[in-house]
């Protein structure tokens, strides 16, 4: 039997008597072997088992930089893609009227297809050789979310890769989702506040520190111009992207991979990792707040071998955020406001008084 940790008082004080039941020694018994018995793990499904061992045959590192290399998962013939082309053109076209009717909008857009060229995210999709001619491609229409909670970059591209082409197939329906690798999110929260010592930080880009085959960027292009008066560009993403089918996965299975090559370096991060992971967010507690500064920065430099950046880190210990350079911290506004809210995994968490809570908005009256 393993230990149970010790349960913080506020925790305790949350705790509910409980009355006493005698049963049948024979209940008794029953009971005991159904809790002892060893759970079998699920049985993966046959398409699950086909991305895995896609992933694991064509996943690379590169050498120099550290970062993974992955292709995309095909379920069905790439084939089956129609035209898709005029389509995604249709799709800009009204975006950019709604740009620039918008200049806010048209200036935040332009900002971050900037920093995808300027990091080599995407670039001009070249001219197609004669090897890949026969070769389809897929365009993928886009459009901005504003997120006005977020601390940091307000306006996310979204990839619609569900957008049927000419055949009435999608990019999103020729391709697997893999197995589901997500966290048990009860469990995380509740891992989360059974030490006194929480921690919480965030995976940067997480999709875009992934690196695509180039054989398969020519499914993941976009369209775009600075300026309604240029000739159209037609863009490629050389990194896993928003909007995919198999990207969560690519994202999840990626930090397995990183856990199994260089986790014997970093045991404590790679437990945490392997744990405490919610996509791009990673919510844990430790005892004290010394054994919180040696696992954030384990964890930052784990992550870093893959050129993955731990940012937005916080805690309700000021001695573990004093350790964490200013770089990977939360924003000074959010860190250093009065009341100390930083939302995790859905909740909100104050980190000054150290609670969740739920922020509710009002109902409109007709």
């Amino acid at each position: 039997m393993g230990s149970v940790p010790t349960i913080c008082n506020a925790a305790v004080s949350s705790l509910t008597a409980c009355c006493v039941v005698e049963e049948p020694i024979n209940t008794l018994v029953k009971r005991f072997w159904e809790l002892e018995e060893l759970t079998a793990s699920p049985v993966q499904c046959a398409e699950d088992v086909e991305c895995d061992v896609f992933y694991r045959a064509t996943t690379a590192r590169d050498p120099t930089s550290g970062r993974y290399i992955v292709g995309l998962p095909f379920c069905e013939d790439v084939f089956s893609l129609g035209e898709s082309y005029d389509i995604a053109r249709k799709r800009f076209l009204c975006l950019e009227r709604k740009l620039e009717a918008l200049p806010n909008l048209r200036s935040a857009y332009d900002e971050v297809i900037t920093e995808y060229i300027d990091k080599e995210y995407i670039s001009p999709a070249p001219s197609d050789d004669s090897s890949k001619s026969l070769l389809p491609m897929y365009v993928i229409p886009h459009h901005g979310v504003v997120r006005e909670d977020k601390a940091s970059t307000r306006l996310r591209i979204v990839l619609d890769a569900s957008s049927k082409t000419g055949s009435g197939r999608s990019l999103n329906d020729v391709l697997h989702s893999g197995p589901n690798l997500q966290g048990n999110l009860f469990e995380i929260i509740l891992n989360f506040r059974i030490y006194p010592v929480a921690l919480t930080a965030d995976c940067r880009q997480q999709f875009l520190q992934i690196v695509m085959r180039d054989i398969d960027r020519r499914y993941q292009r976009i369209l775009y111009r600075f300026n309604p008066q240029d000739p159209l560009v037609l863009y490629e993403f050389n990194r896993v992207c928003f909007g995919l089918k198999s990207s969560p996965y690519h994202a999840l299975r990626t930090v397995q991979q990183l856990v199994s090559d260089d986790g014997s370096k970093y045991p404590r991060a790679s437990e945490i990792a392997s744990n405490a992971l919610y996509m791009d967010d990673i919510a844990f507690s430790v005892m004290k707040a010394e054994d919180g500064v040696a696992a954030s920065k384990e964890l930052i430099d784990l992550f870093k071998t893959a050129q993955w950046v731990l940012v937005k880190w916080n805690s309700n210990s000021q001695t573990v955020l004093d350790s964490i350079p200013a770089s990977h911290k939360l924003t000074k506004e959010v860190e250093f406001d009065k009341s100390m809210q930083h939302k995790i995994l859905g909740l909100h968490w104050s980190t000054q008084s150290d609670y969740f809570y739920f922020q509710v908005a009002p109902r409109e009256q007709d």
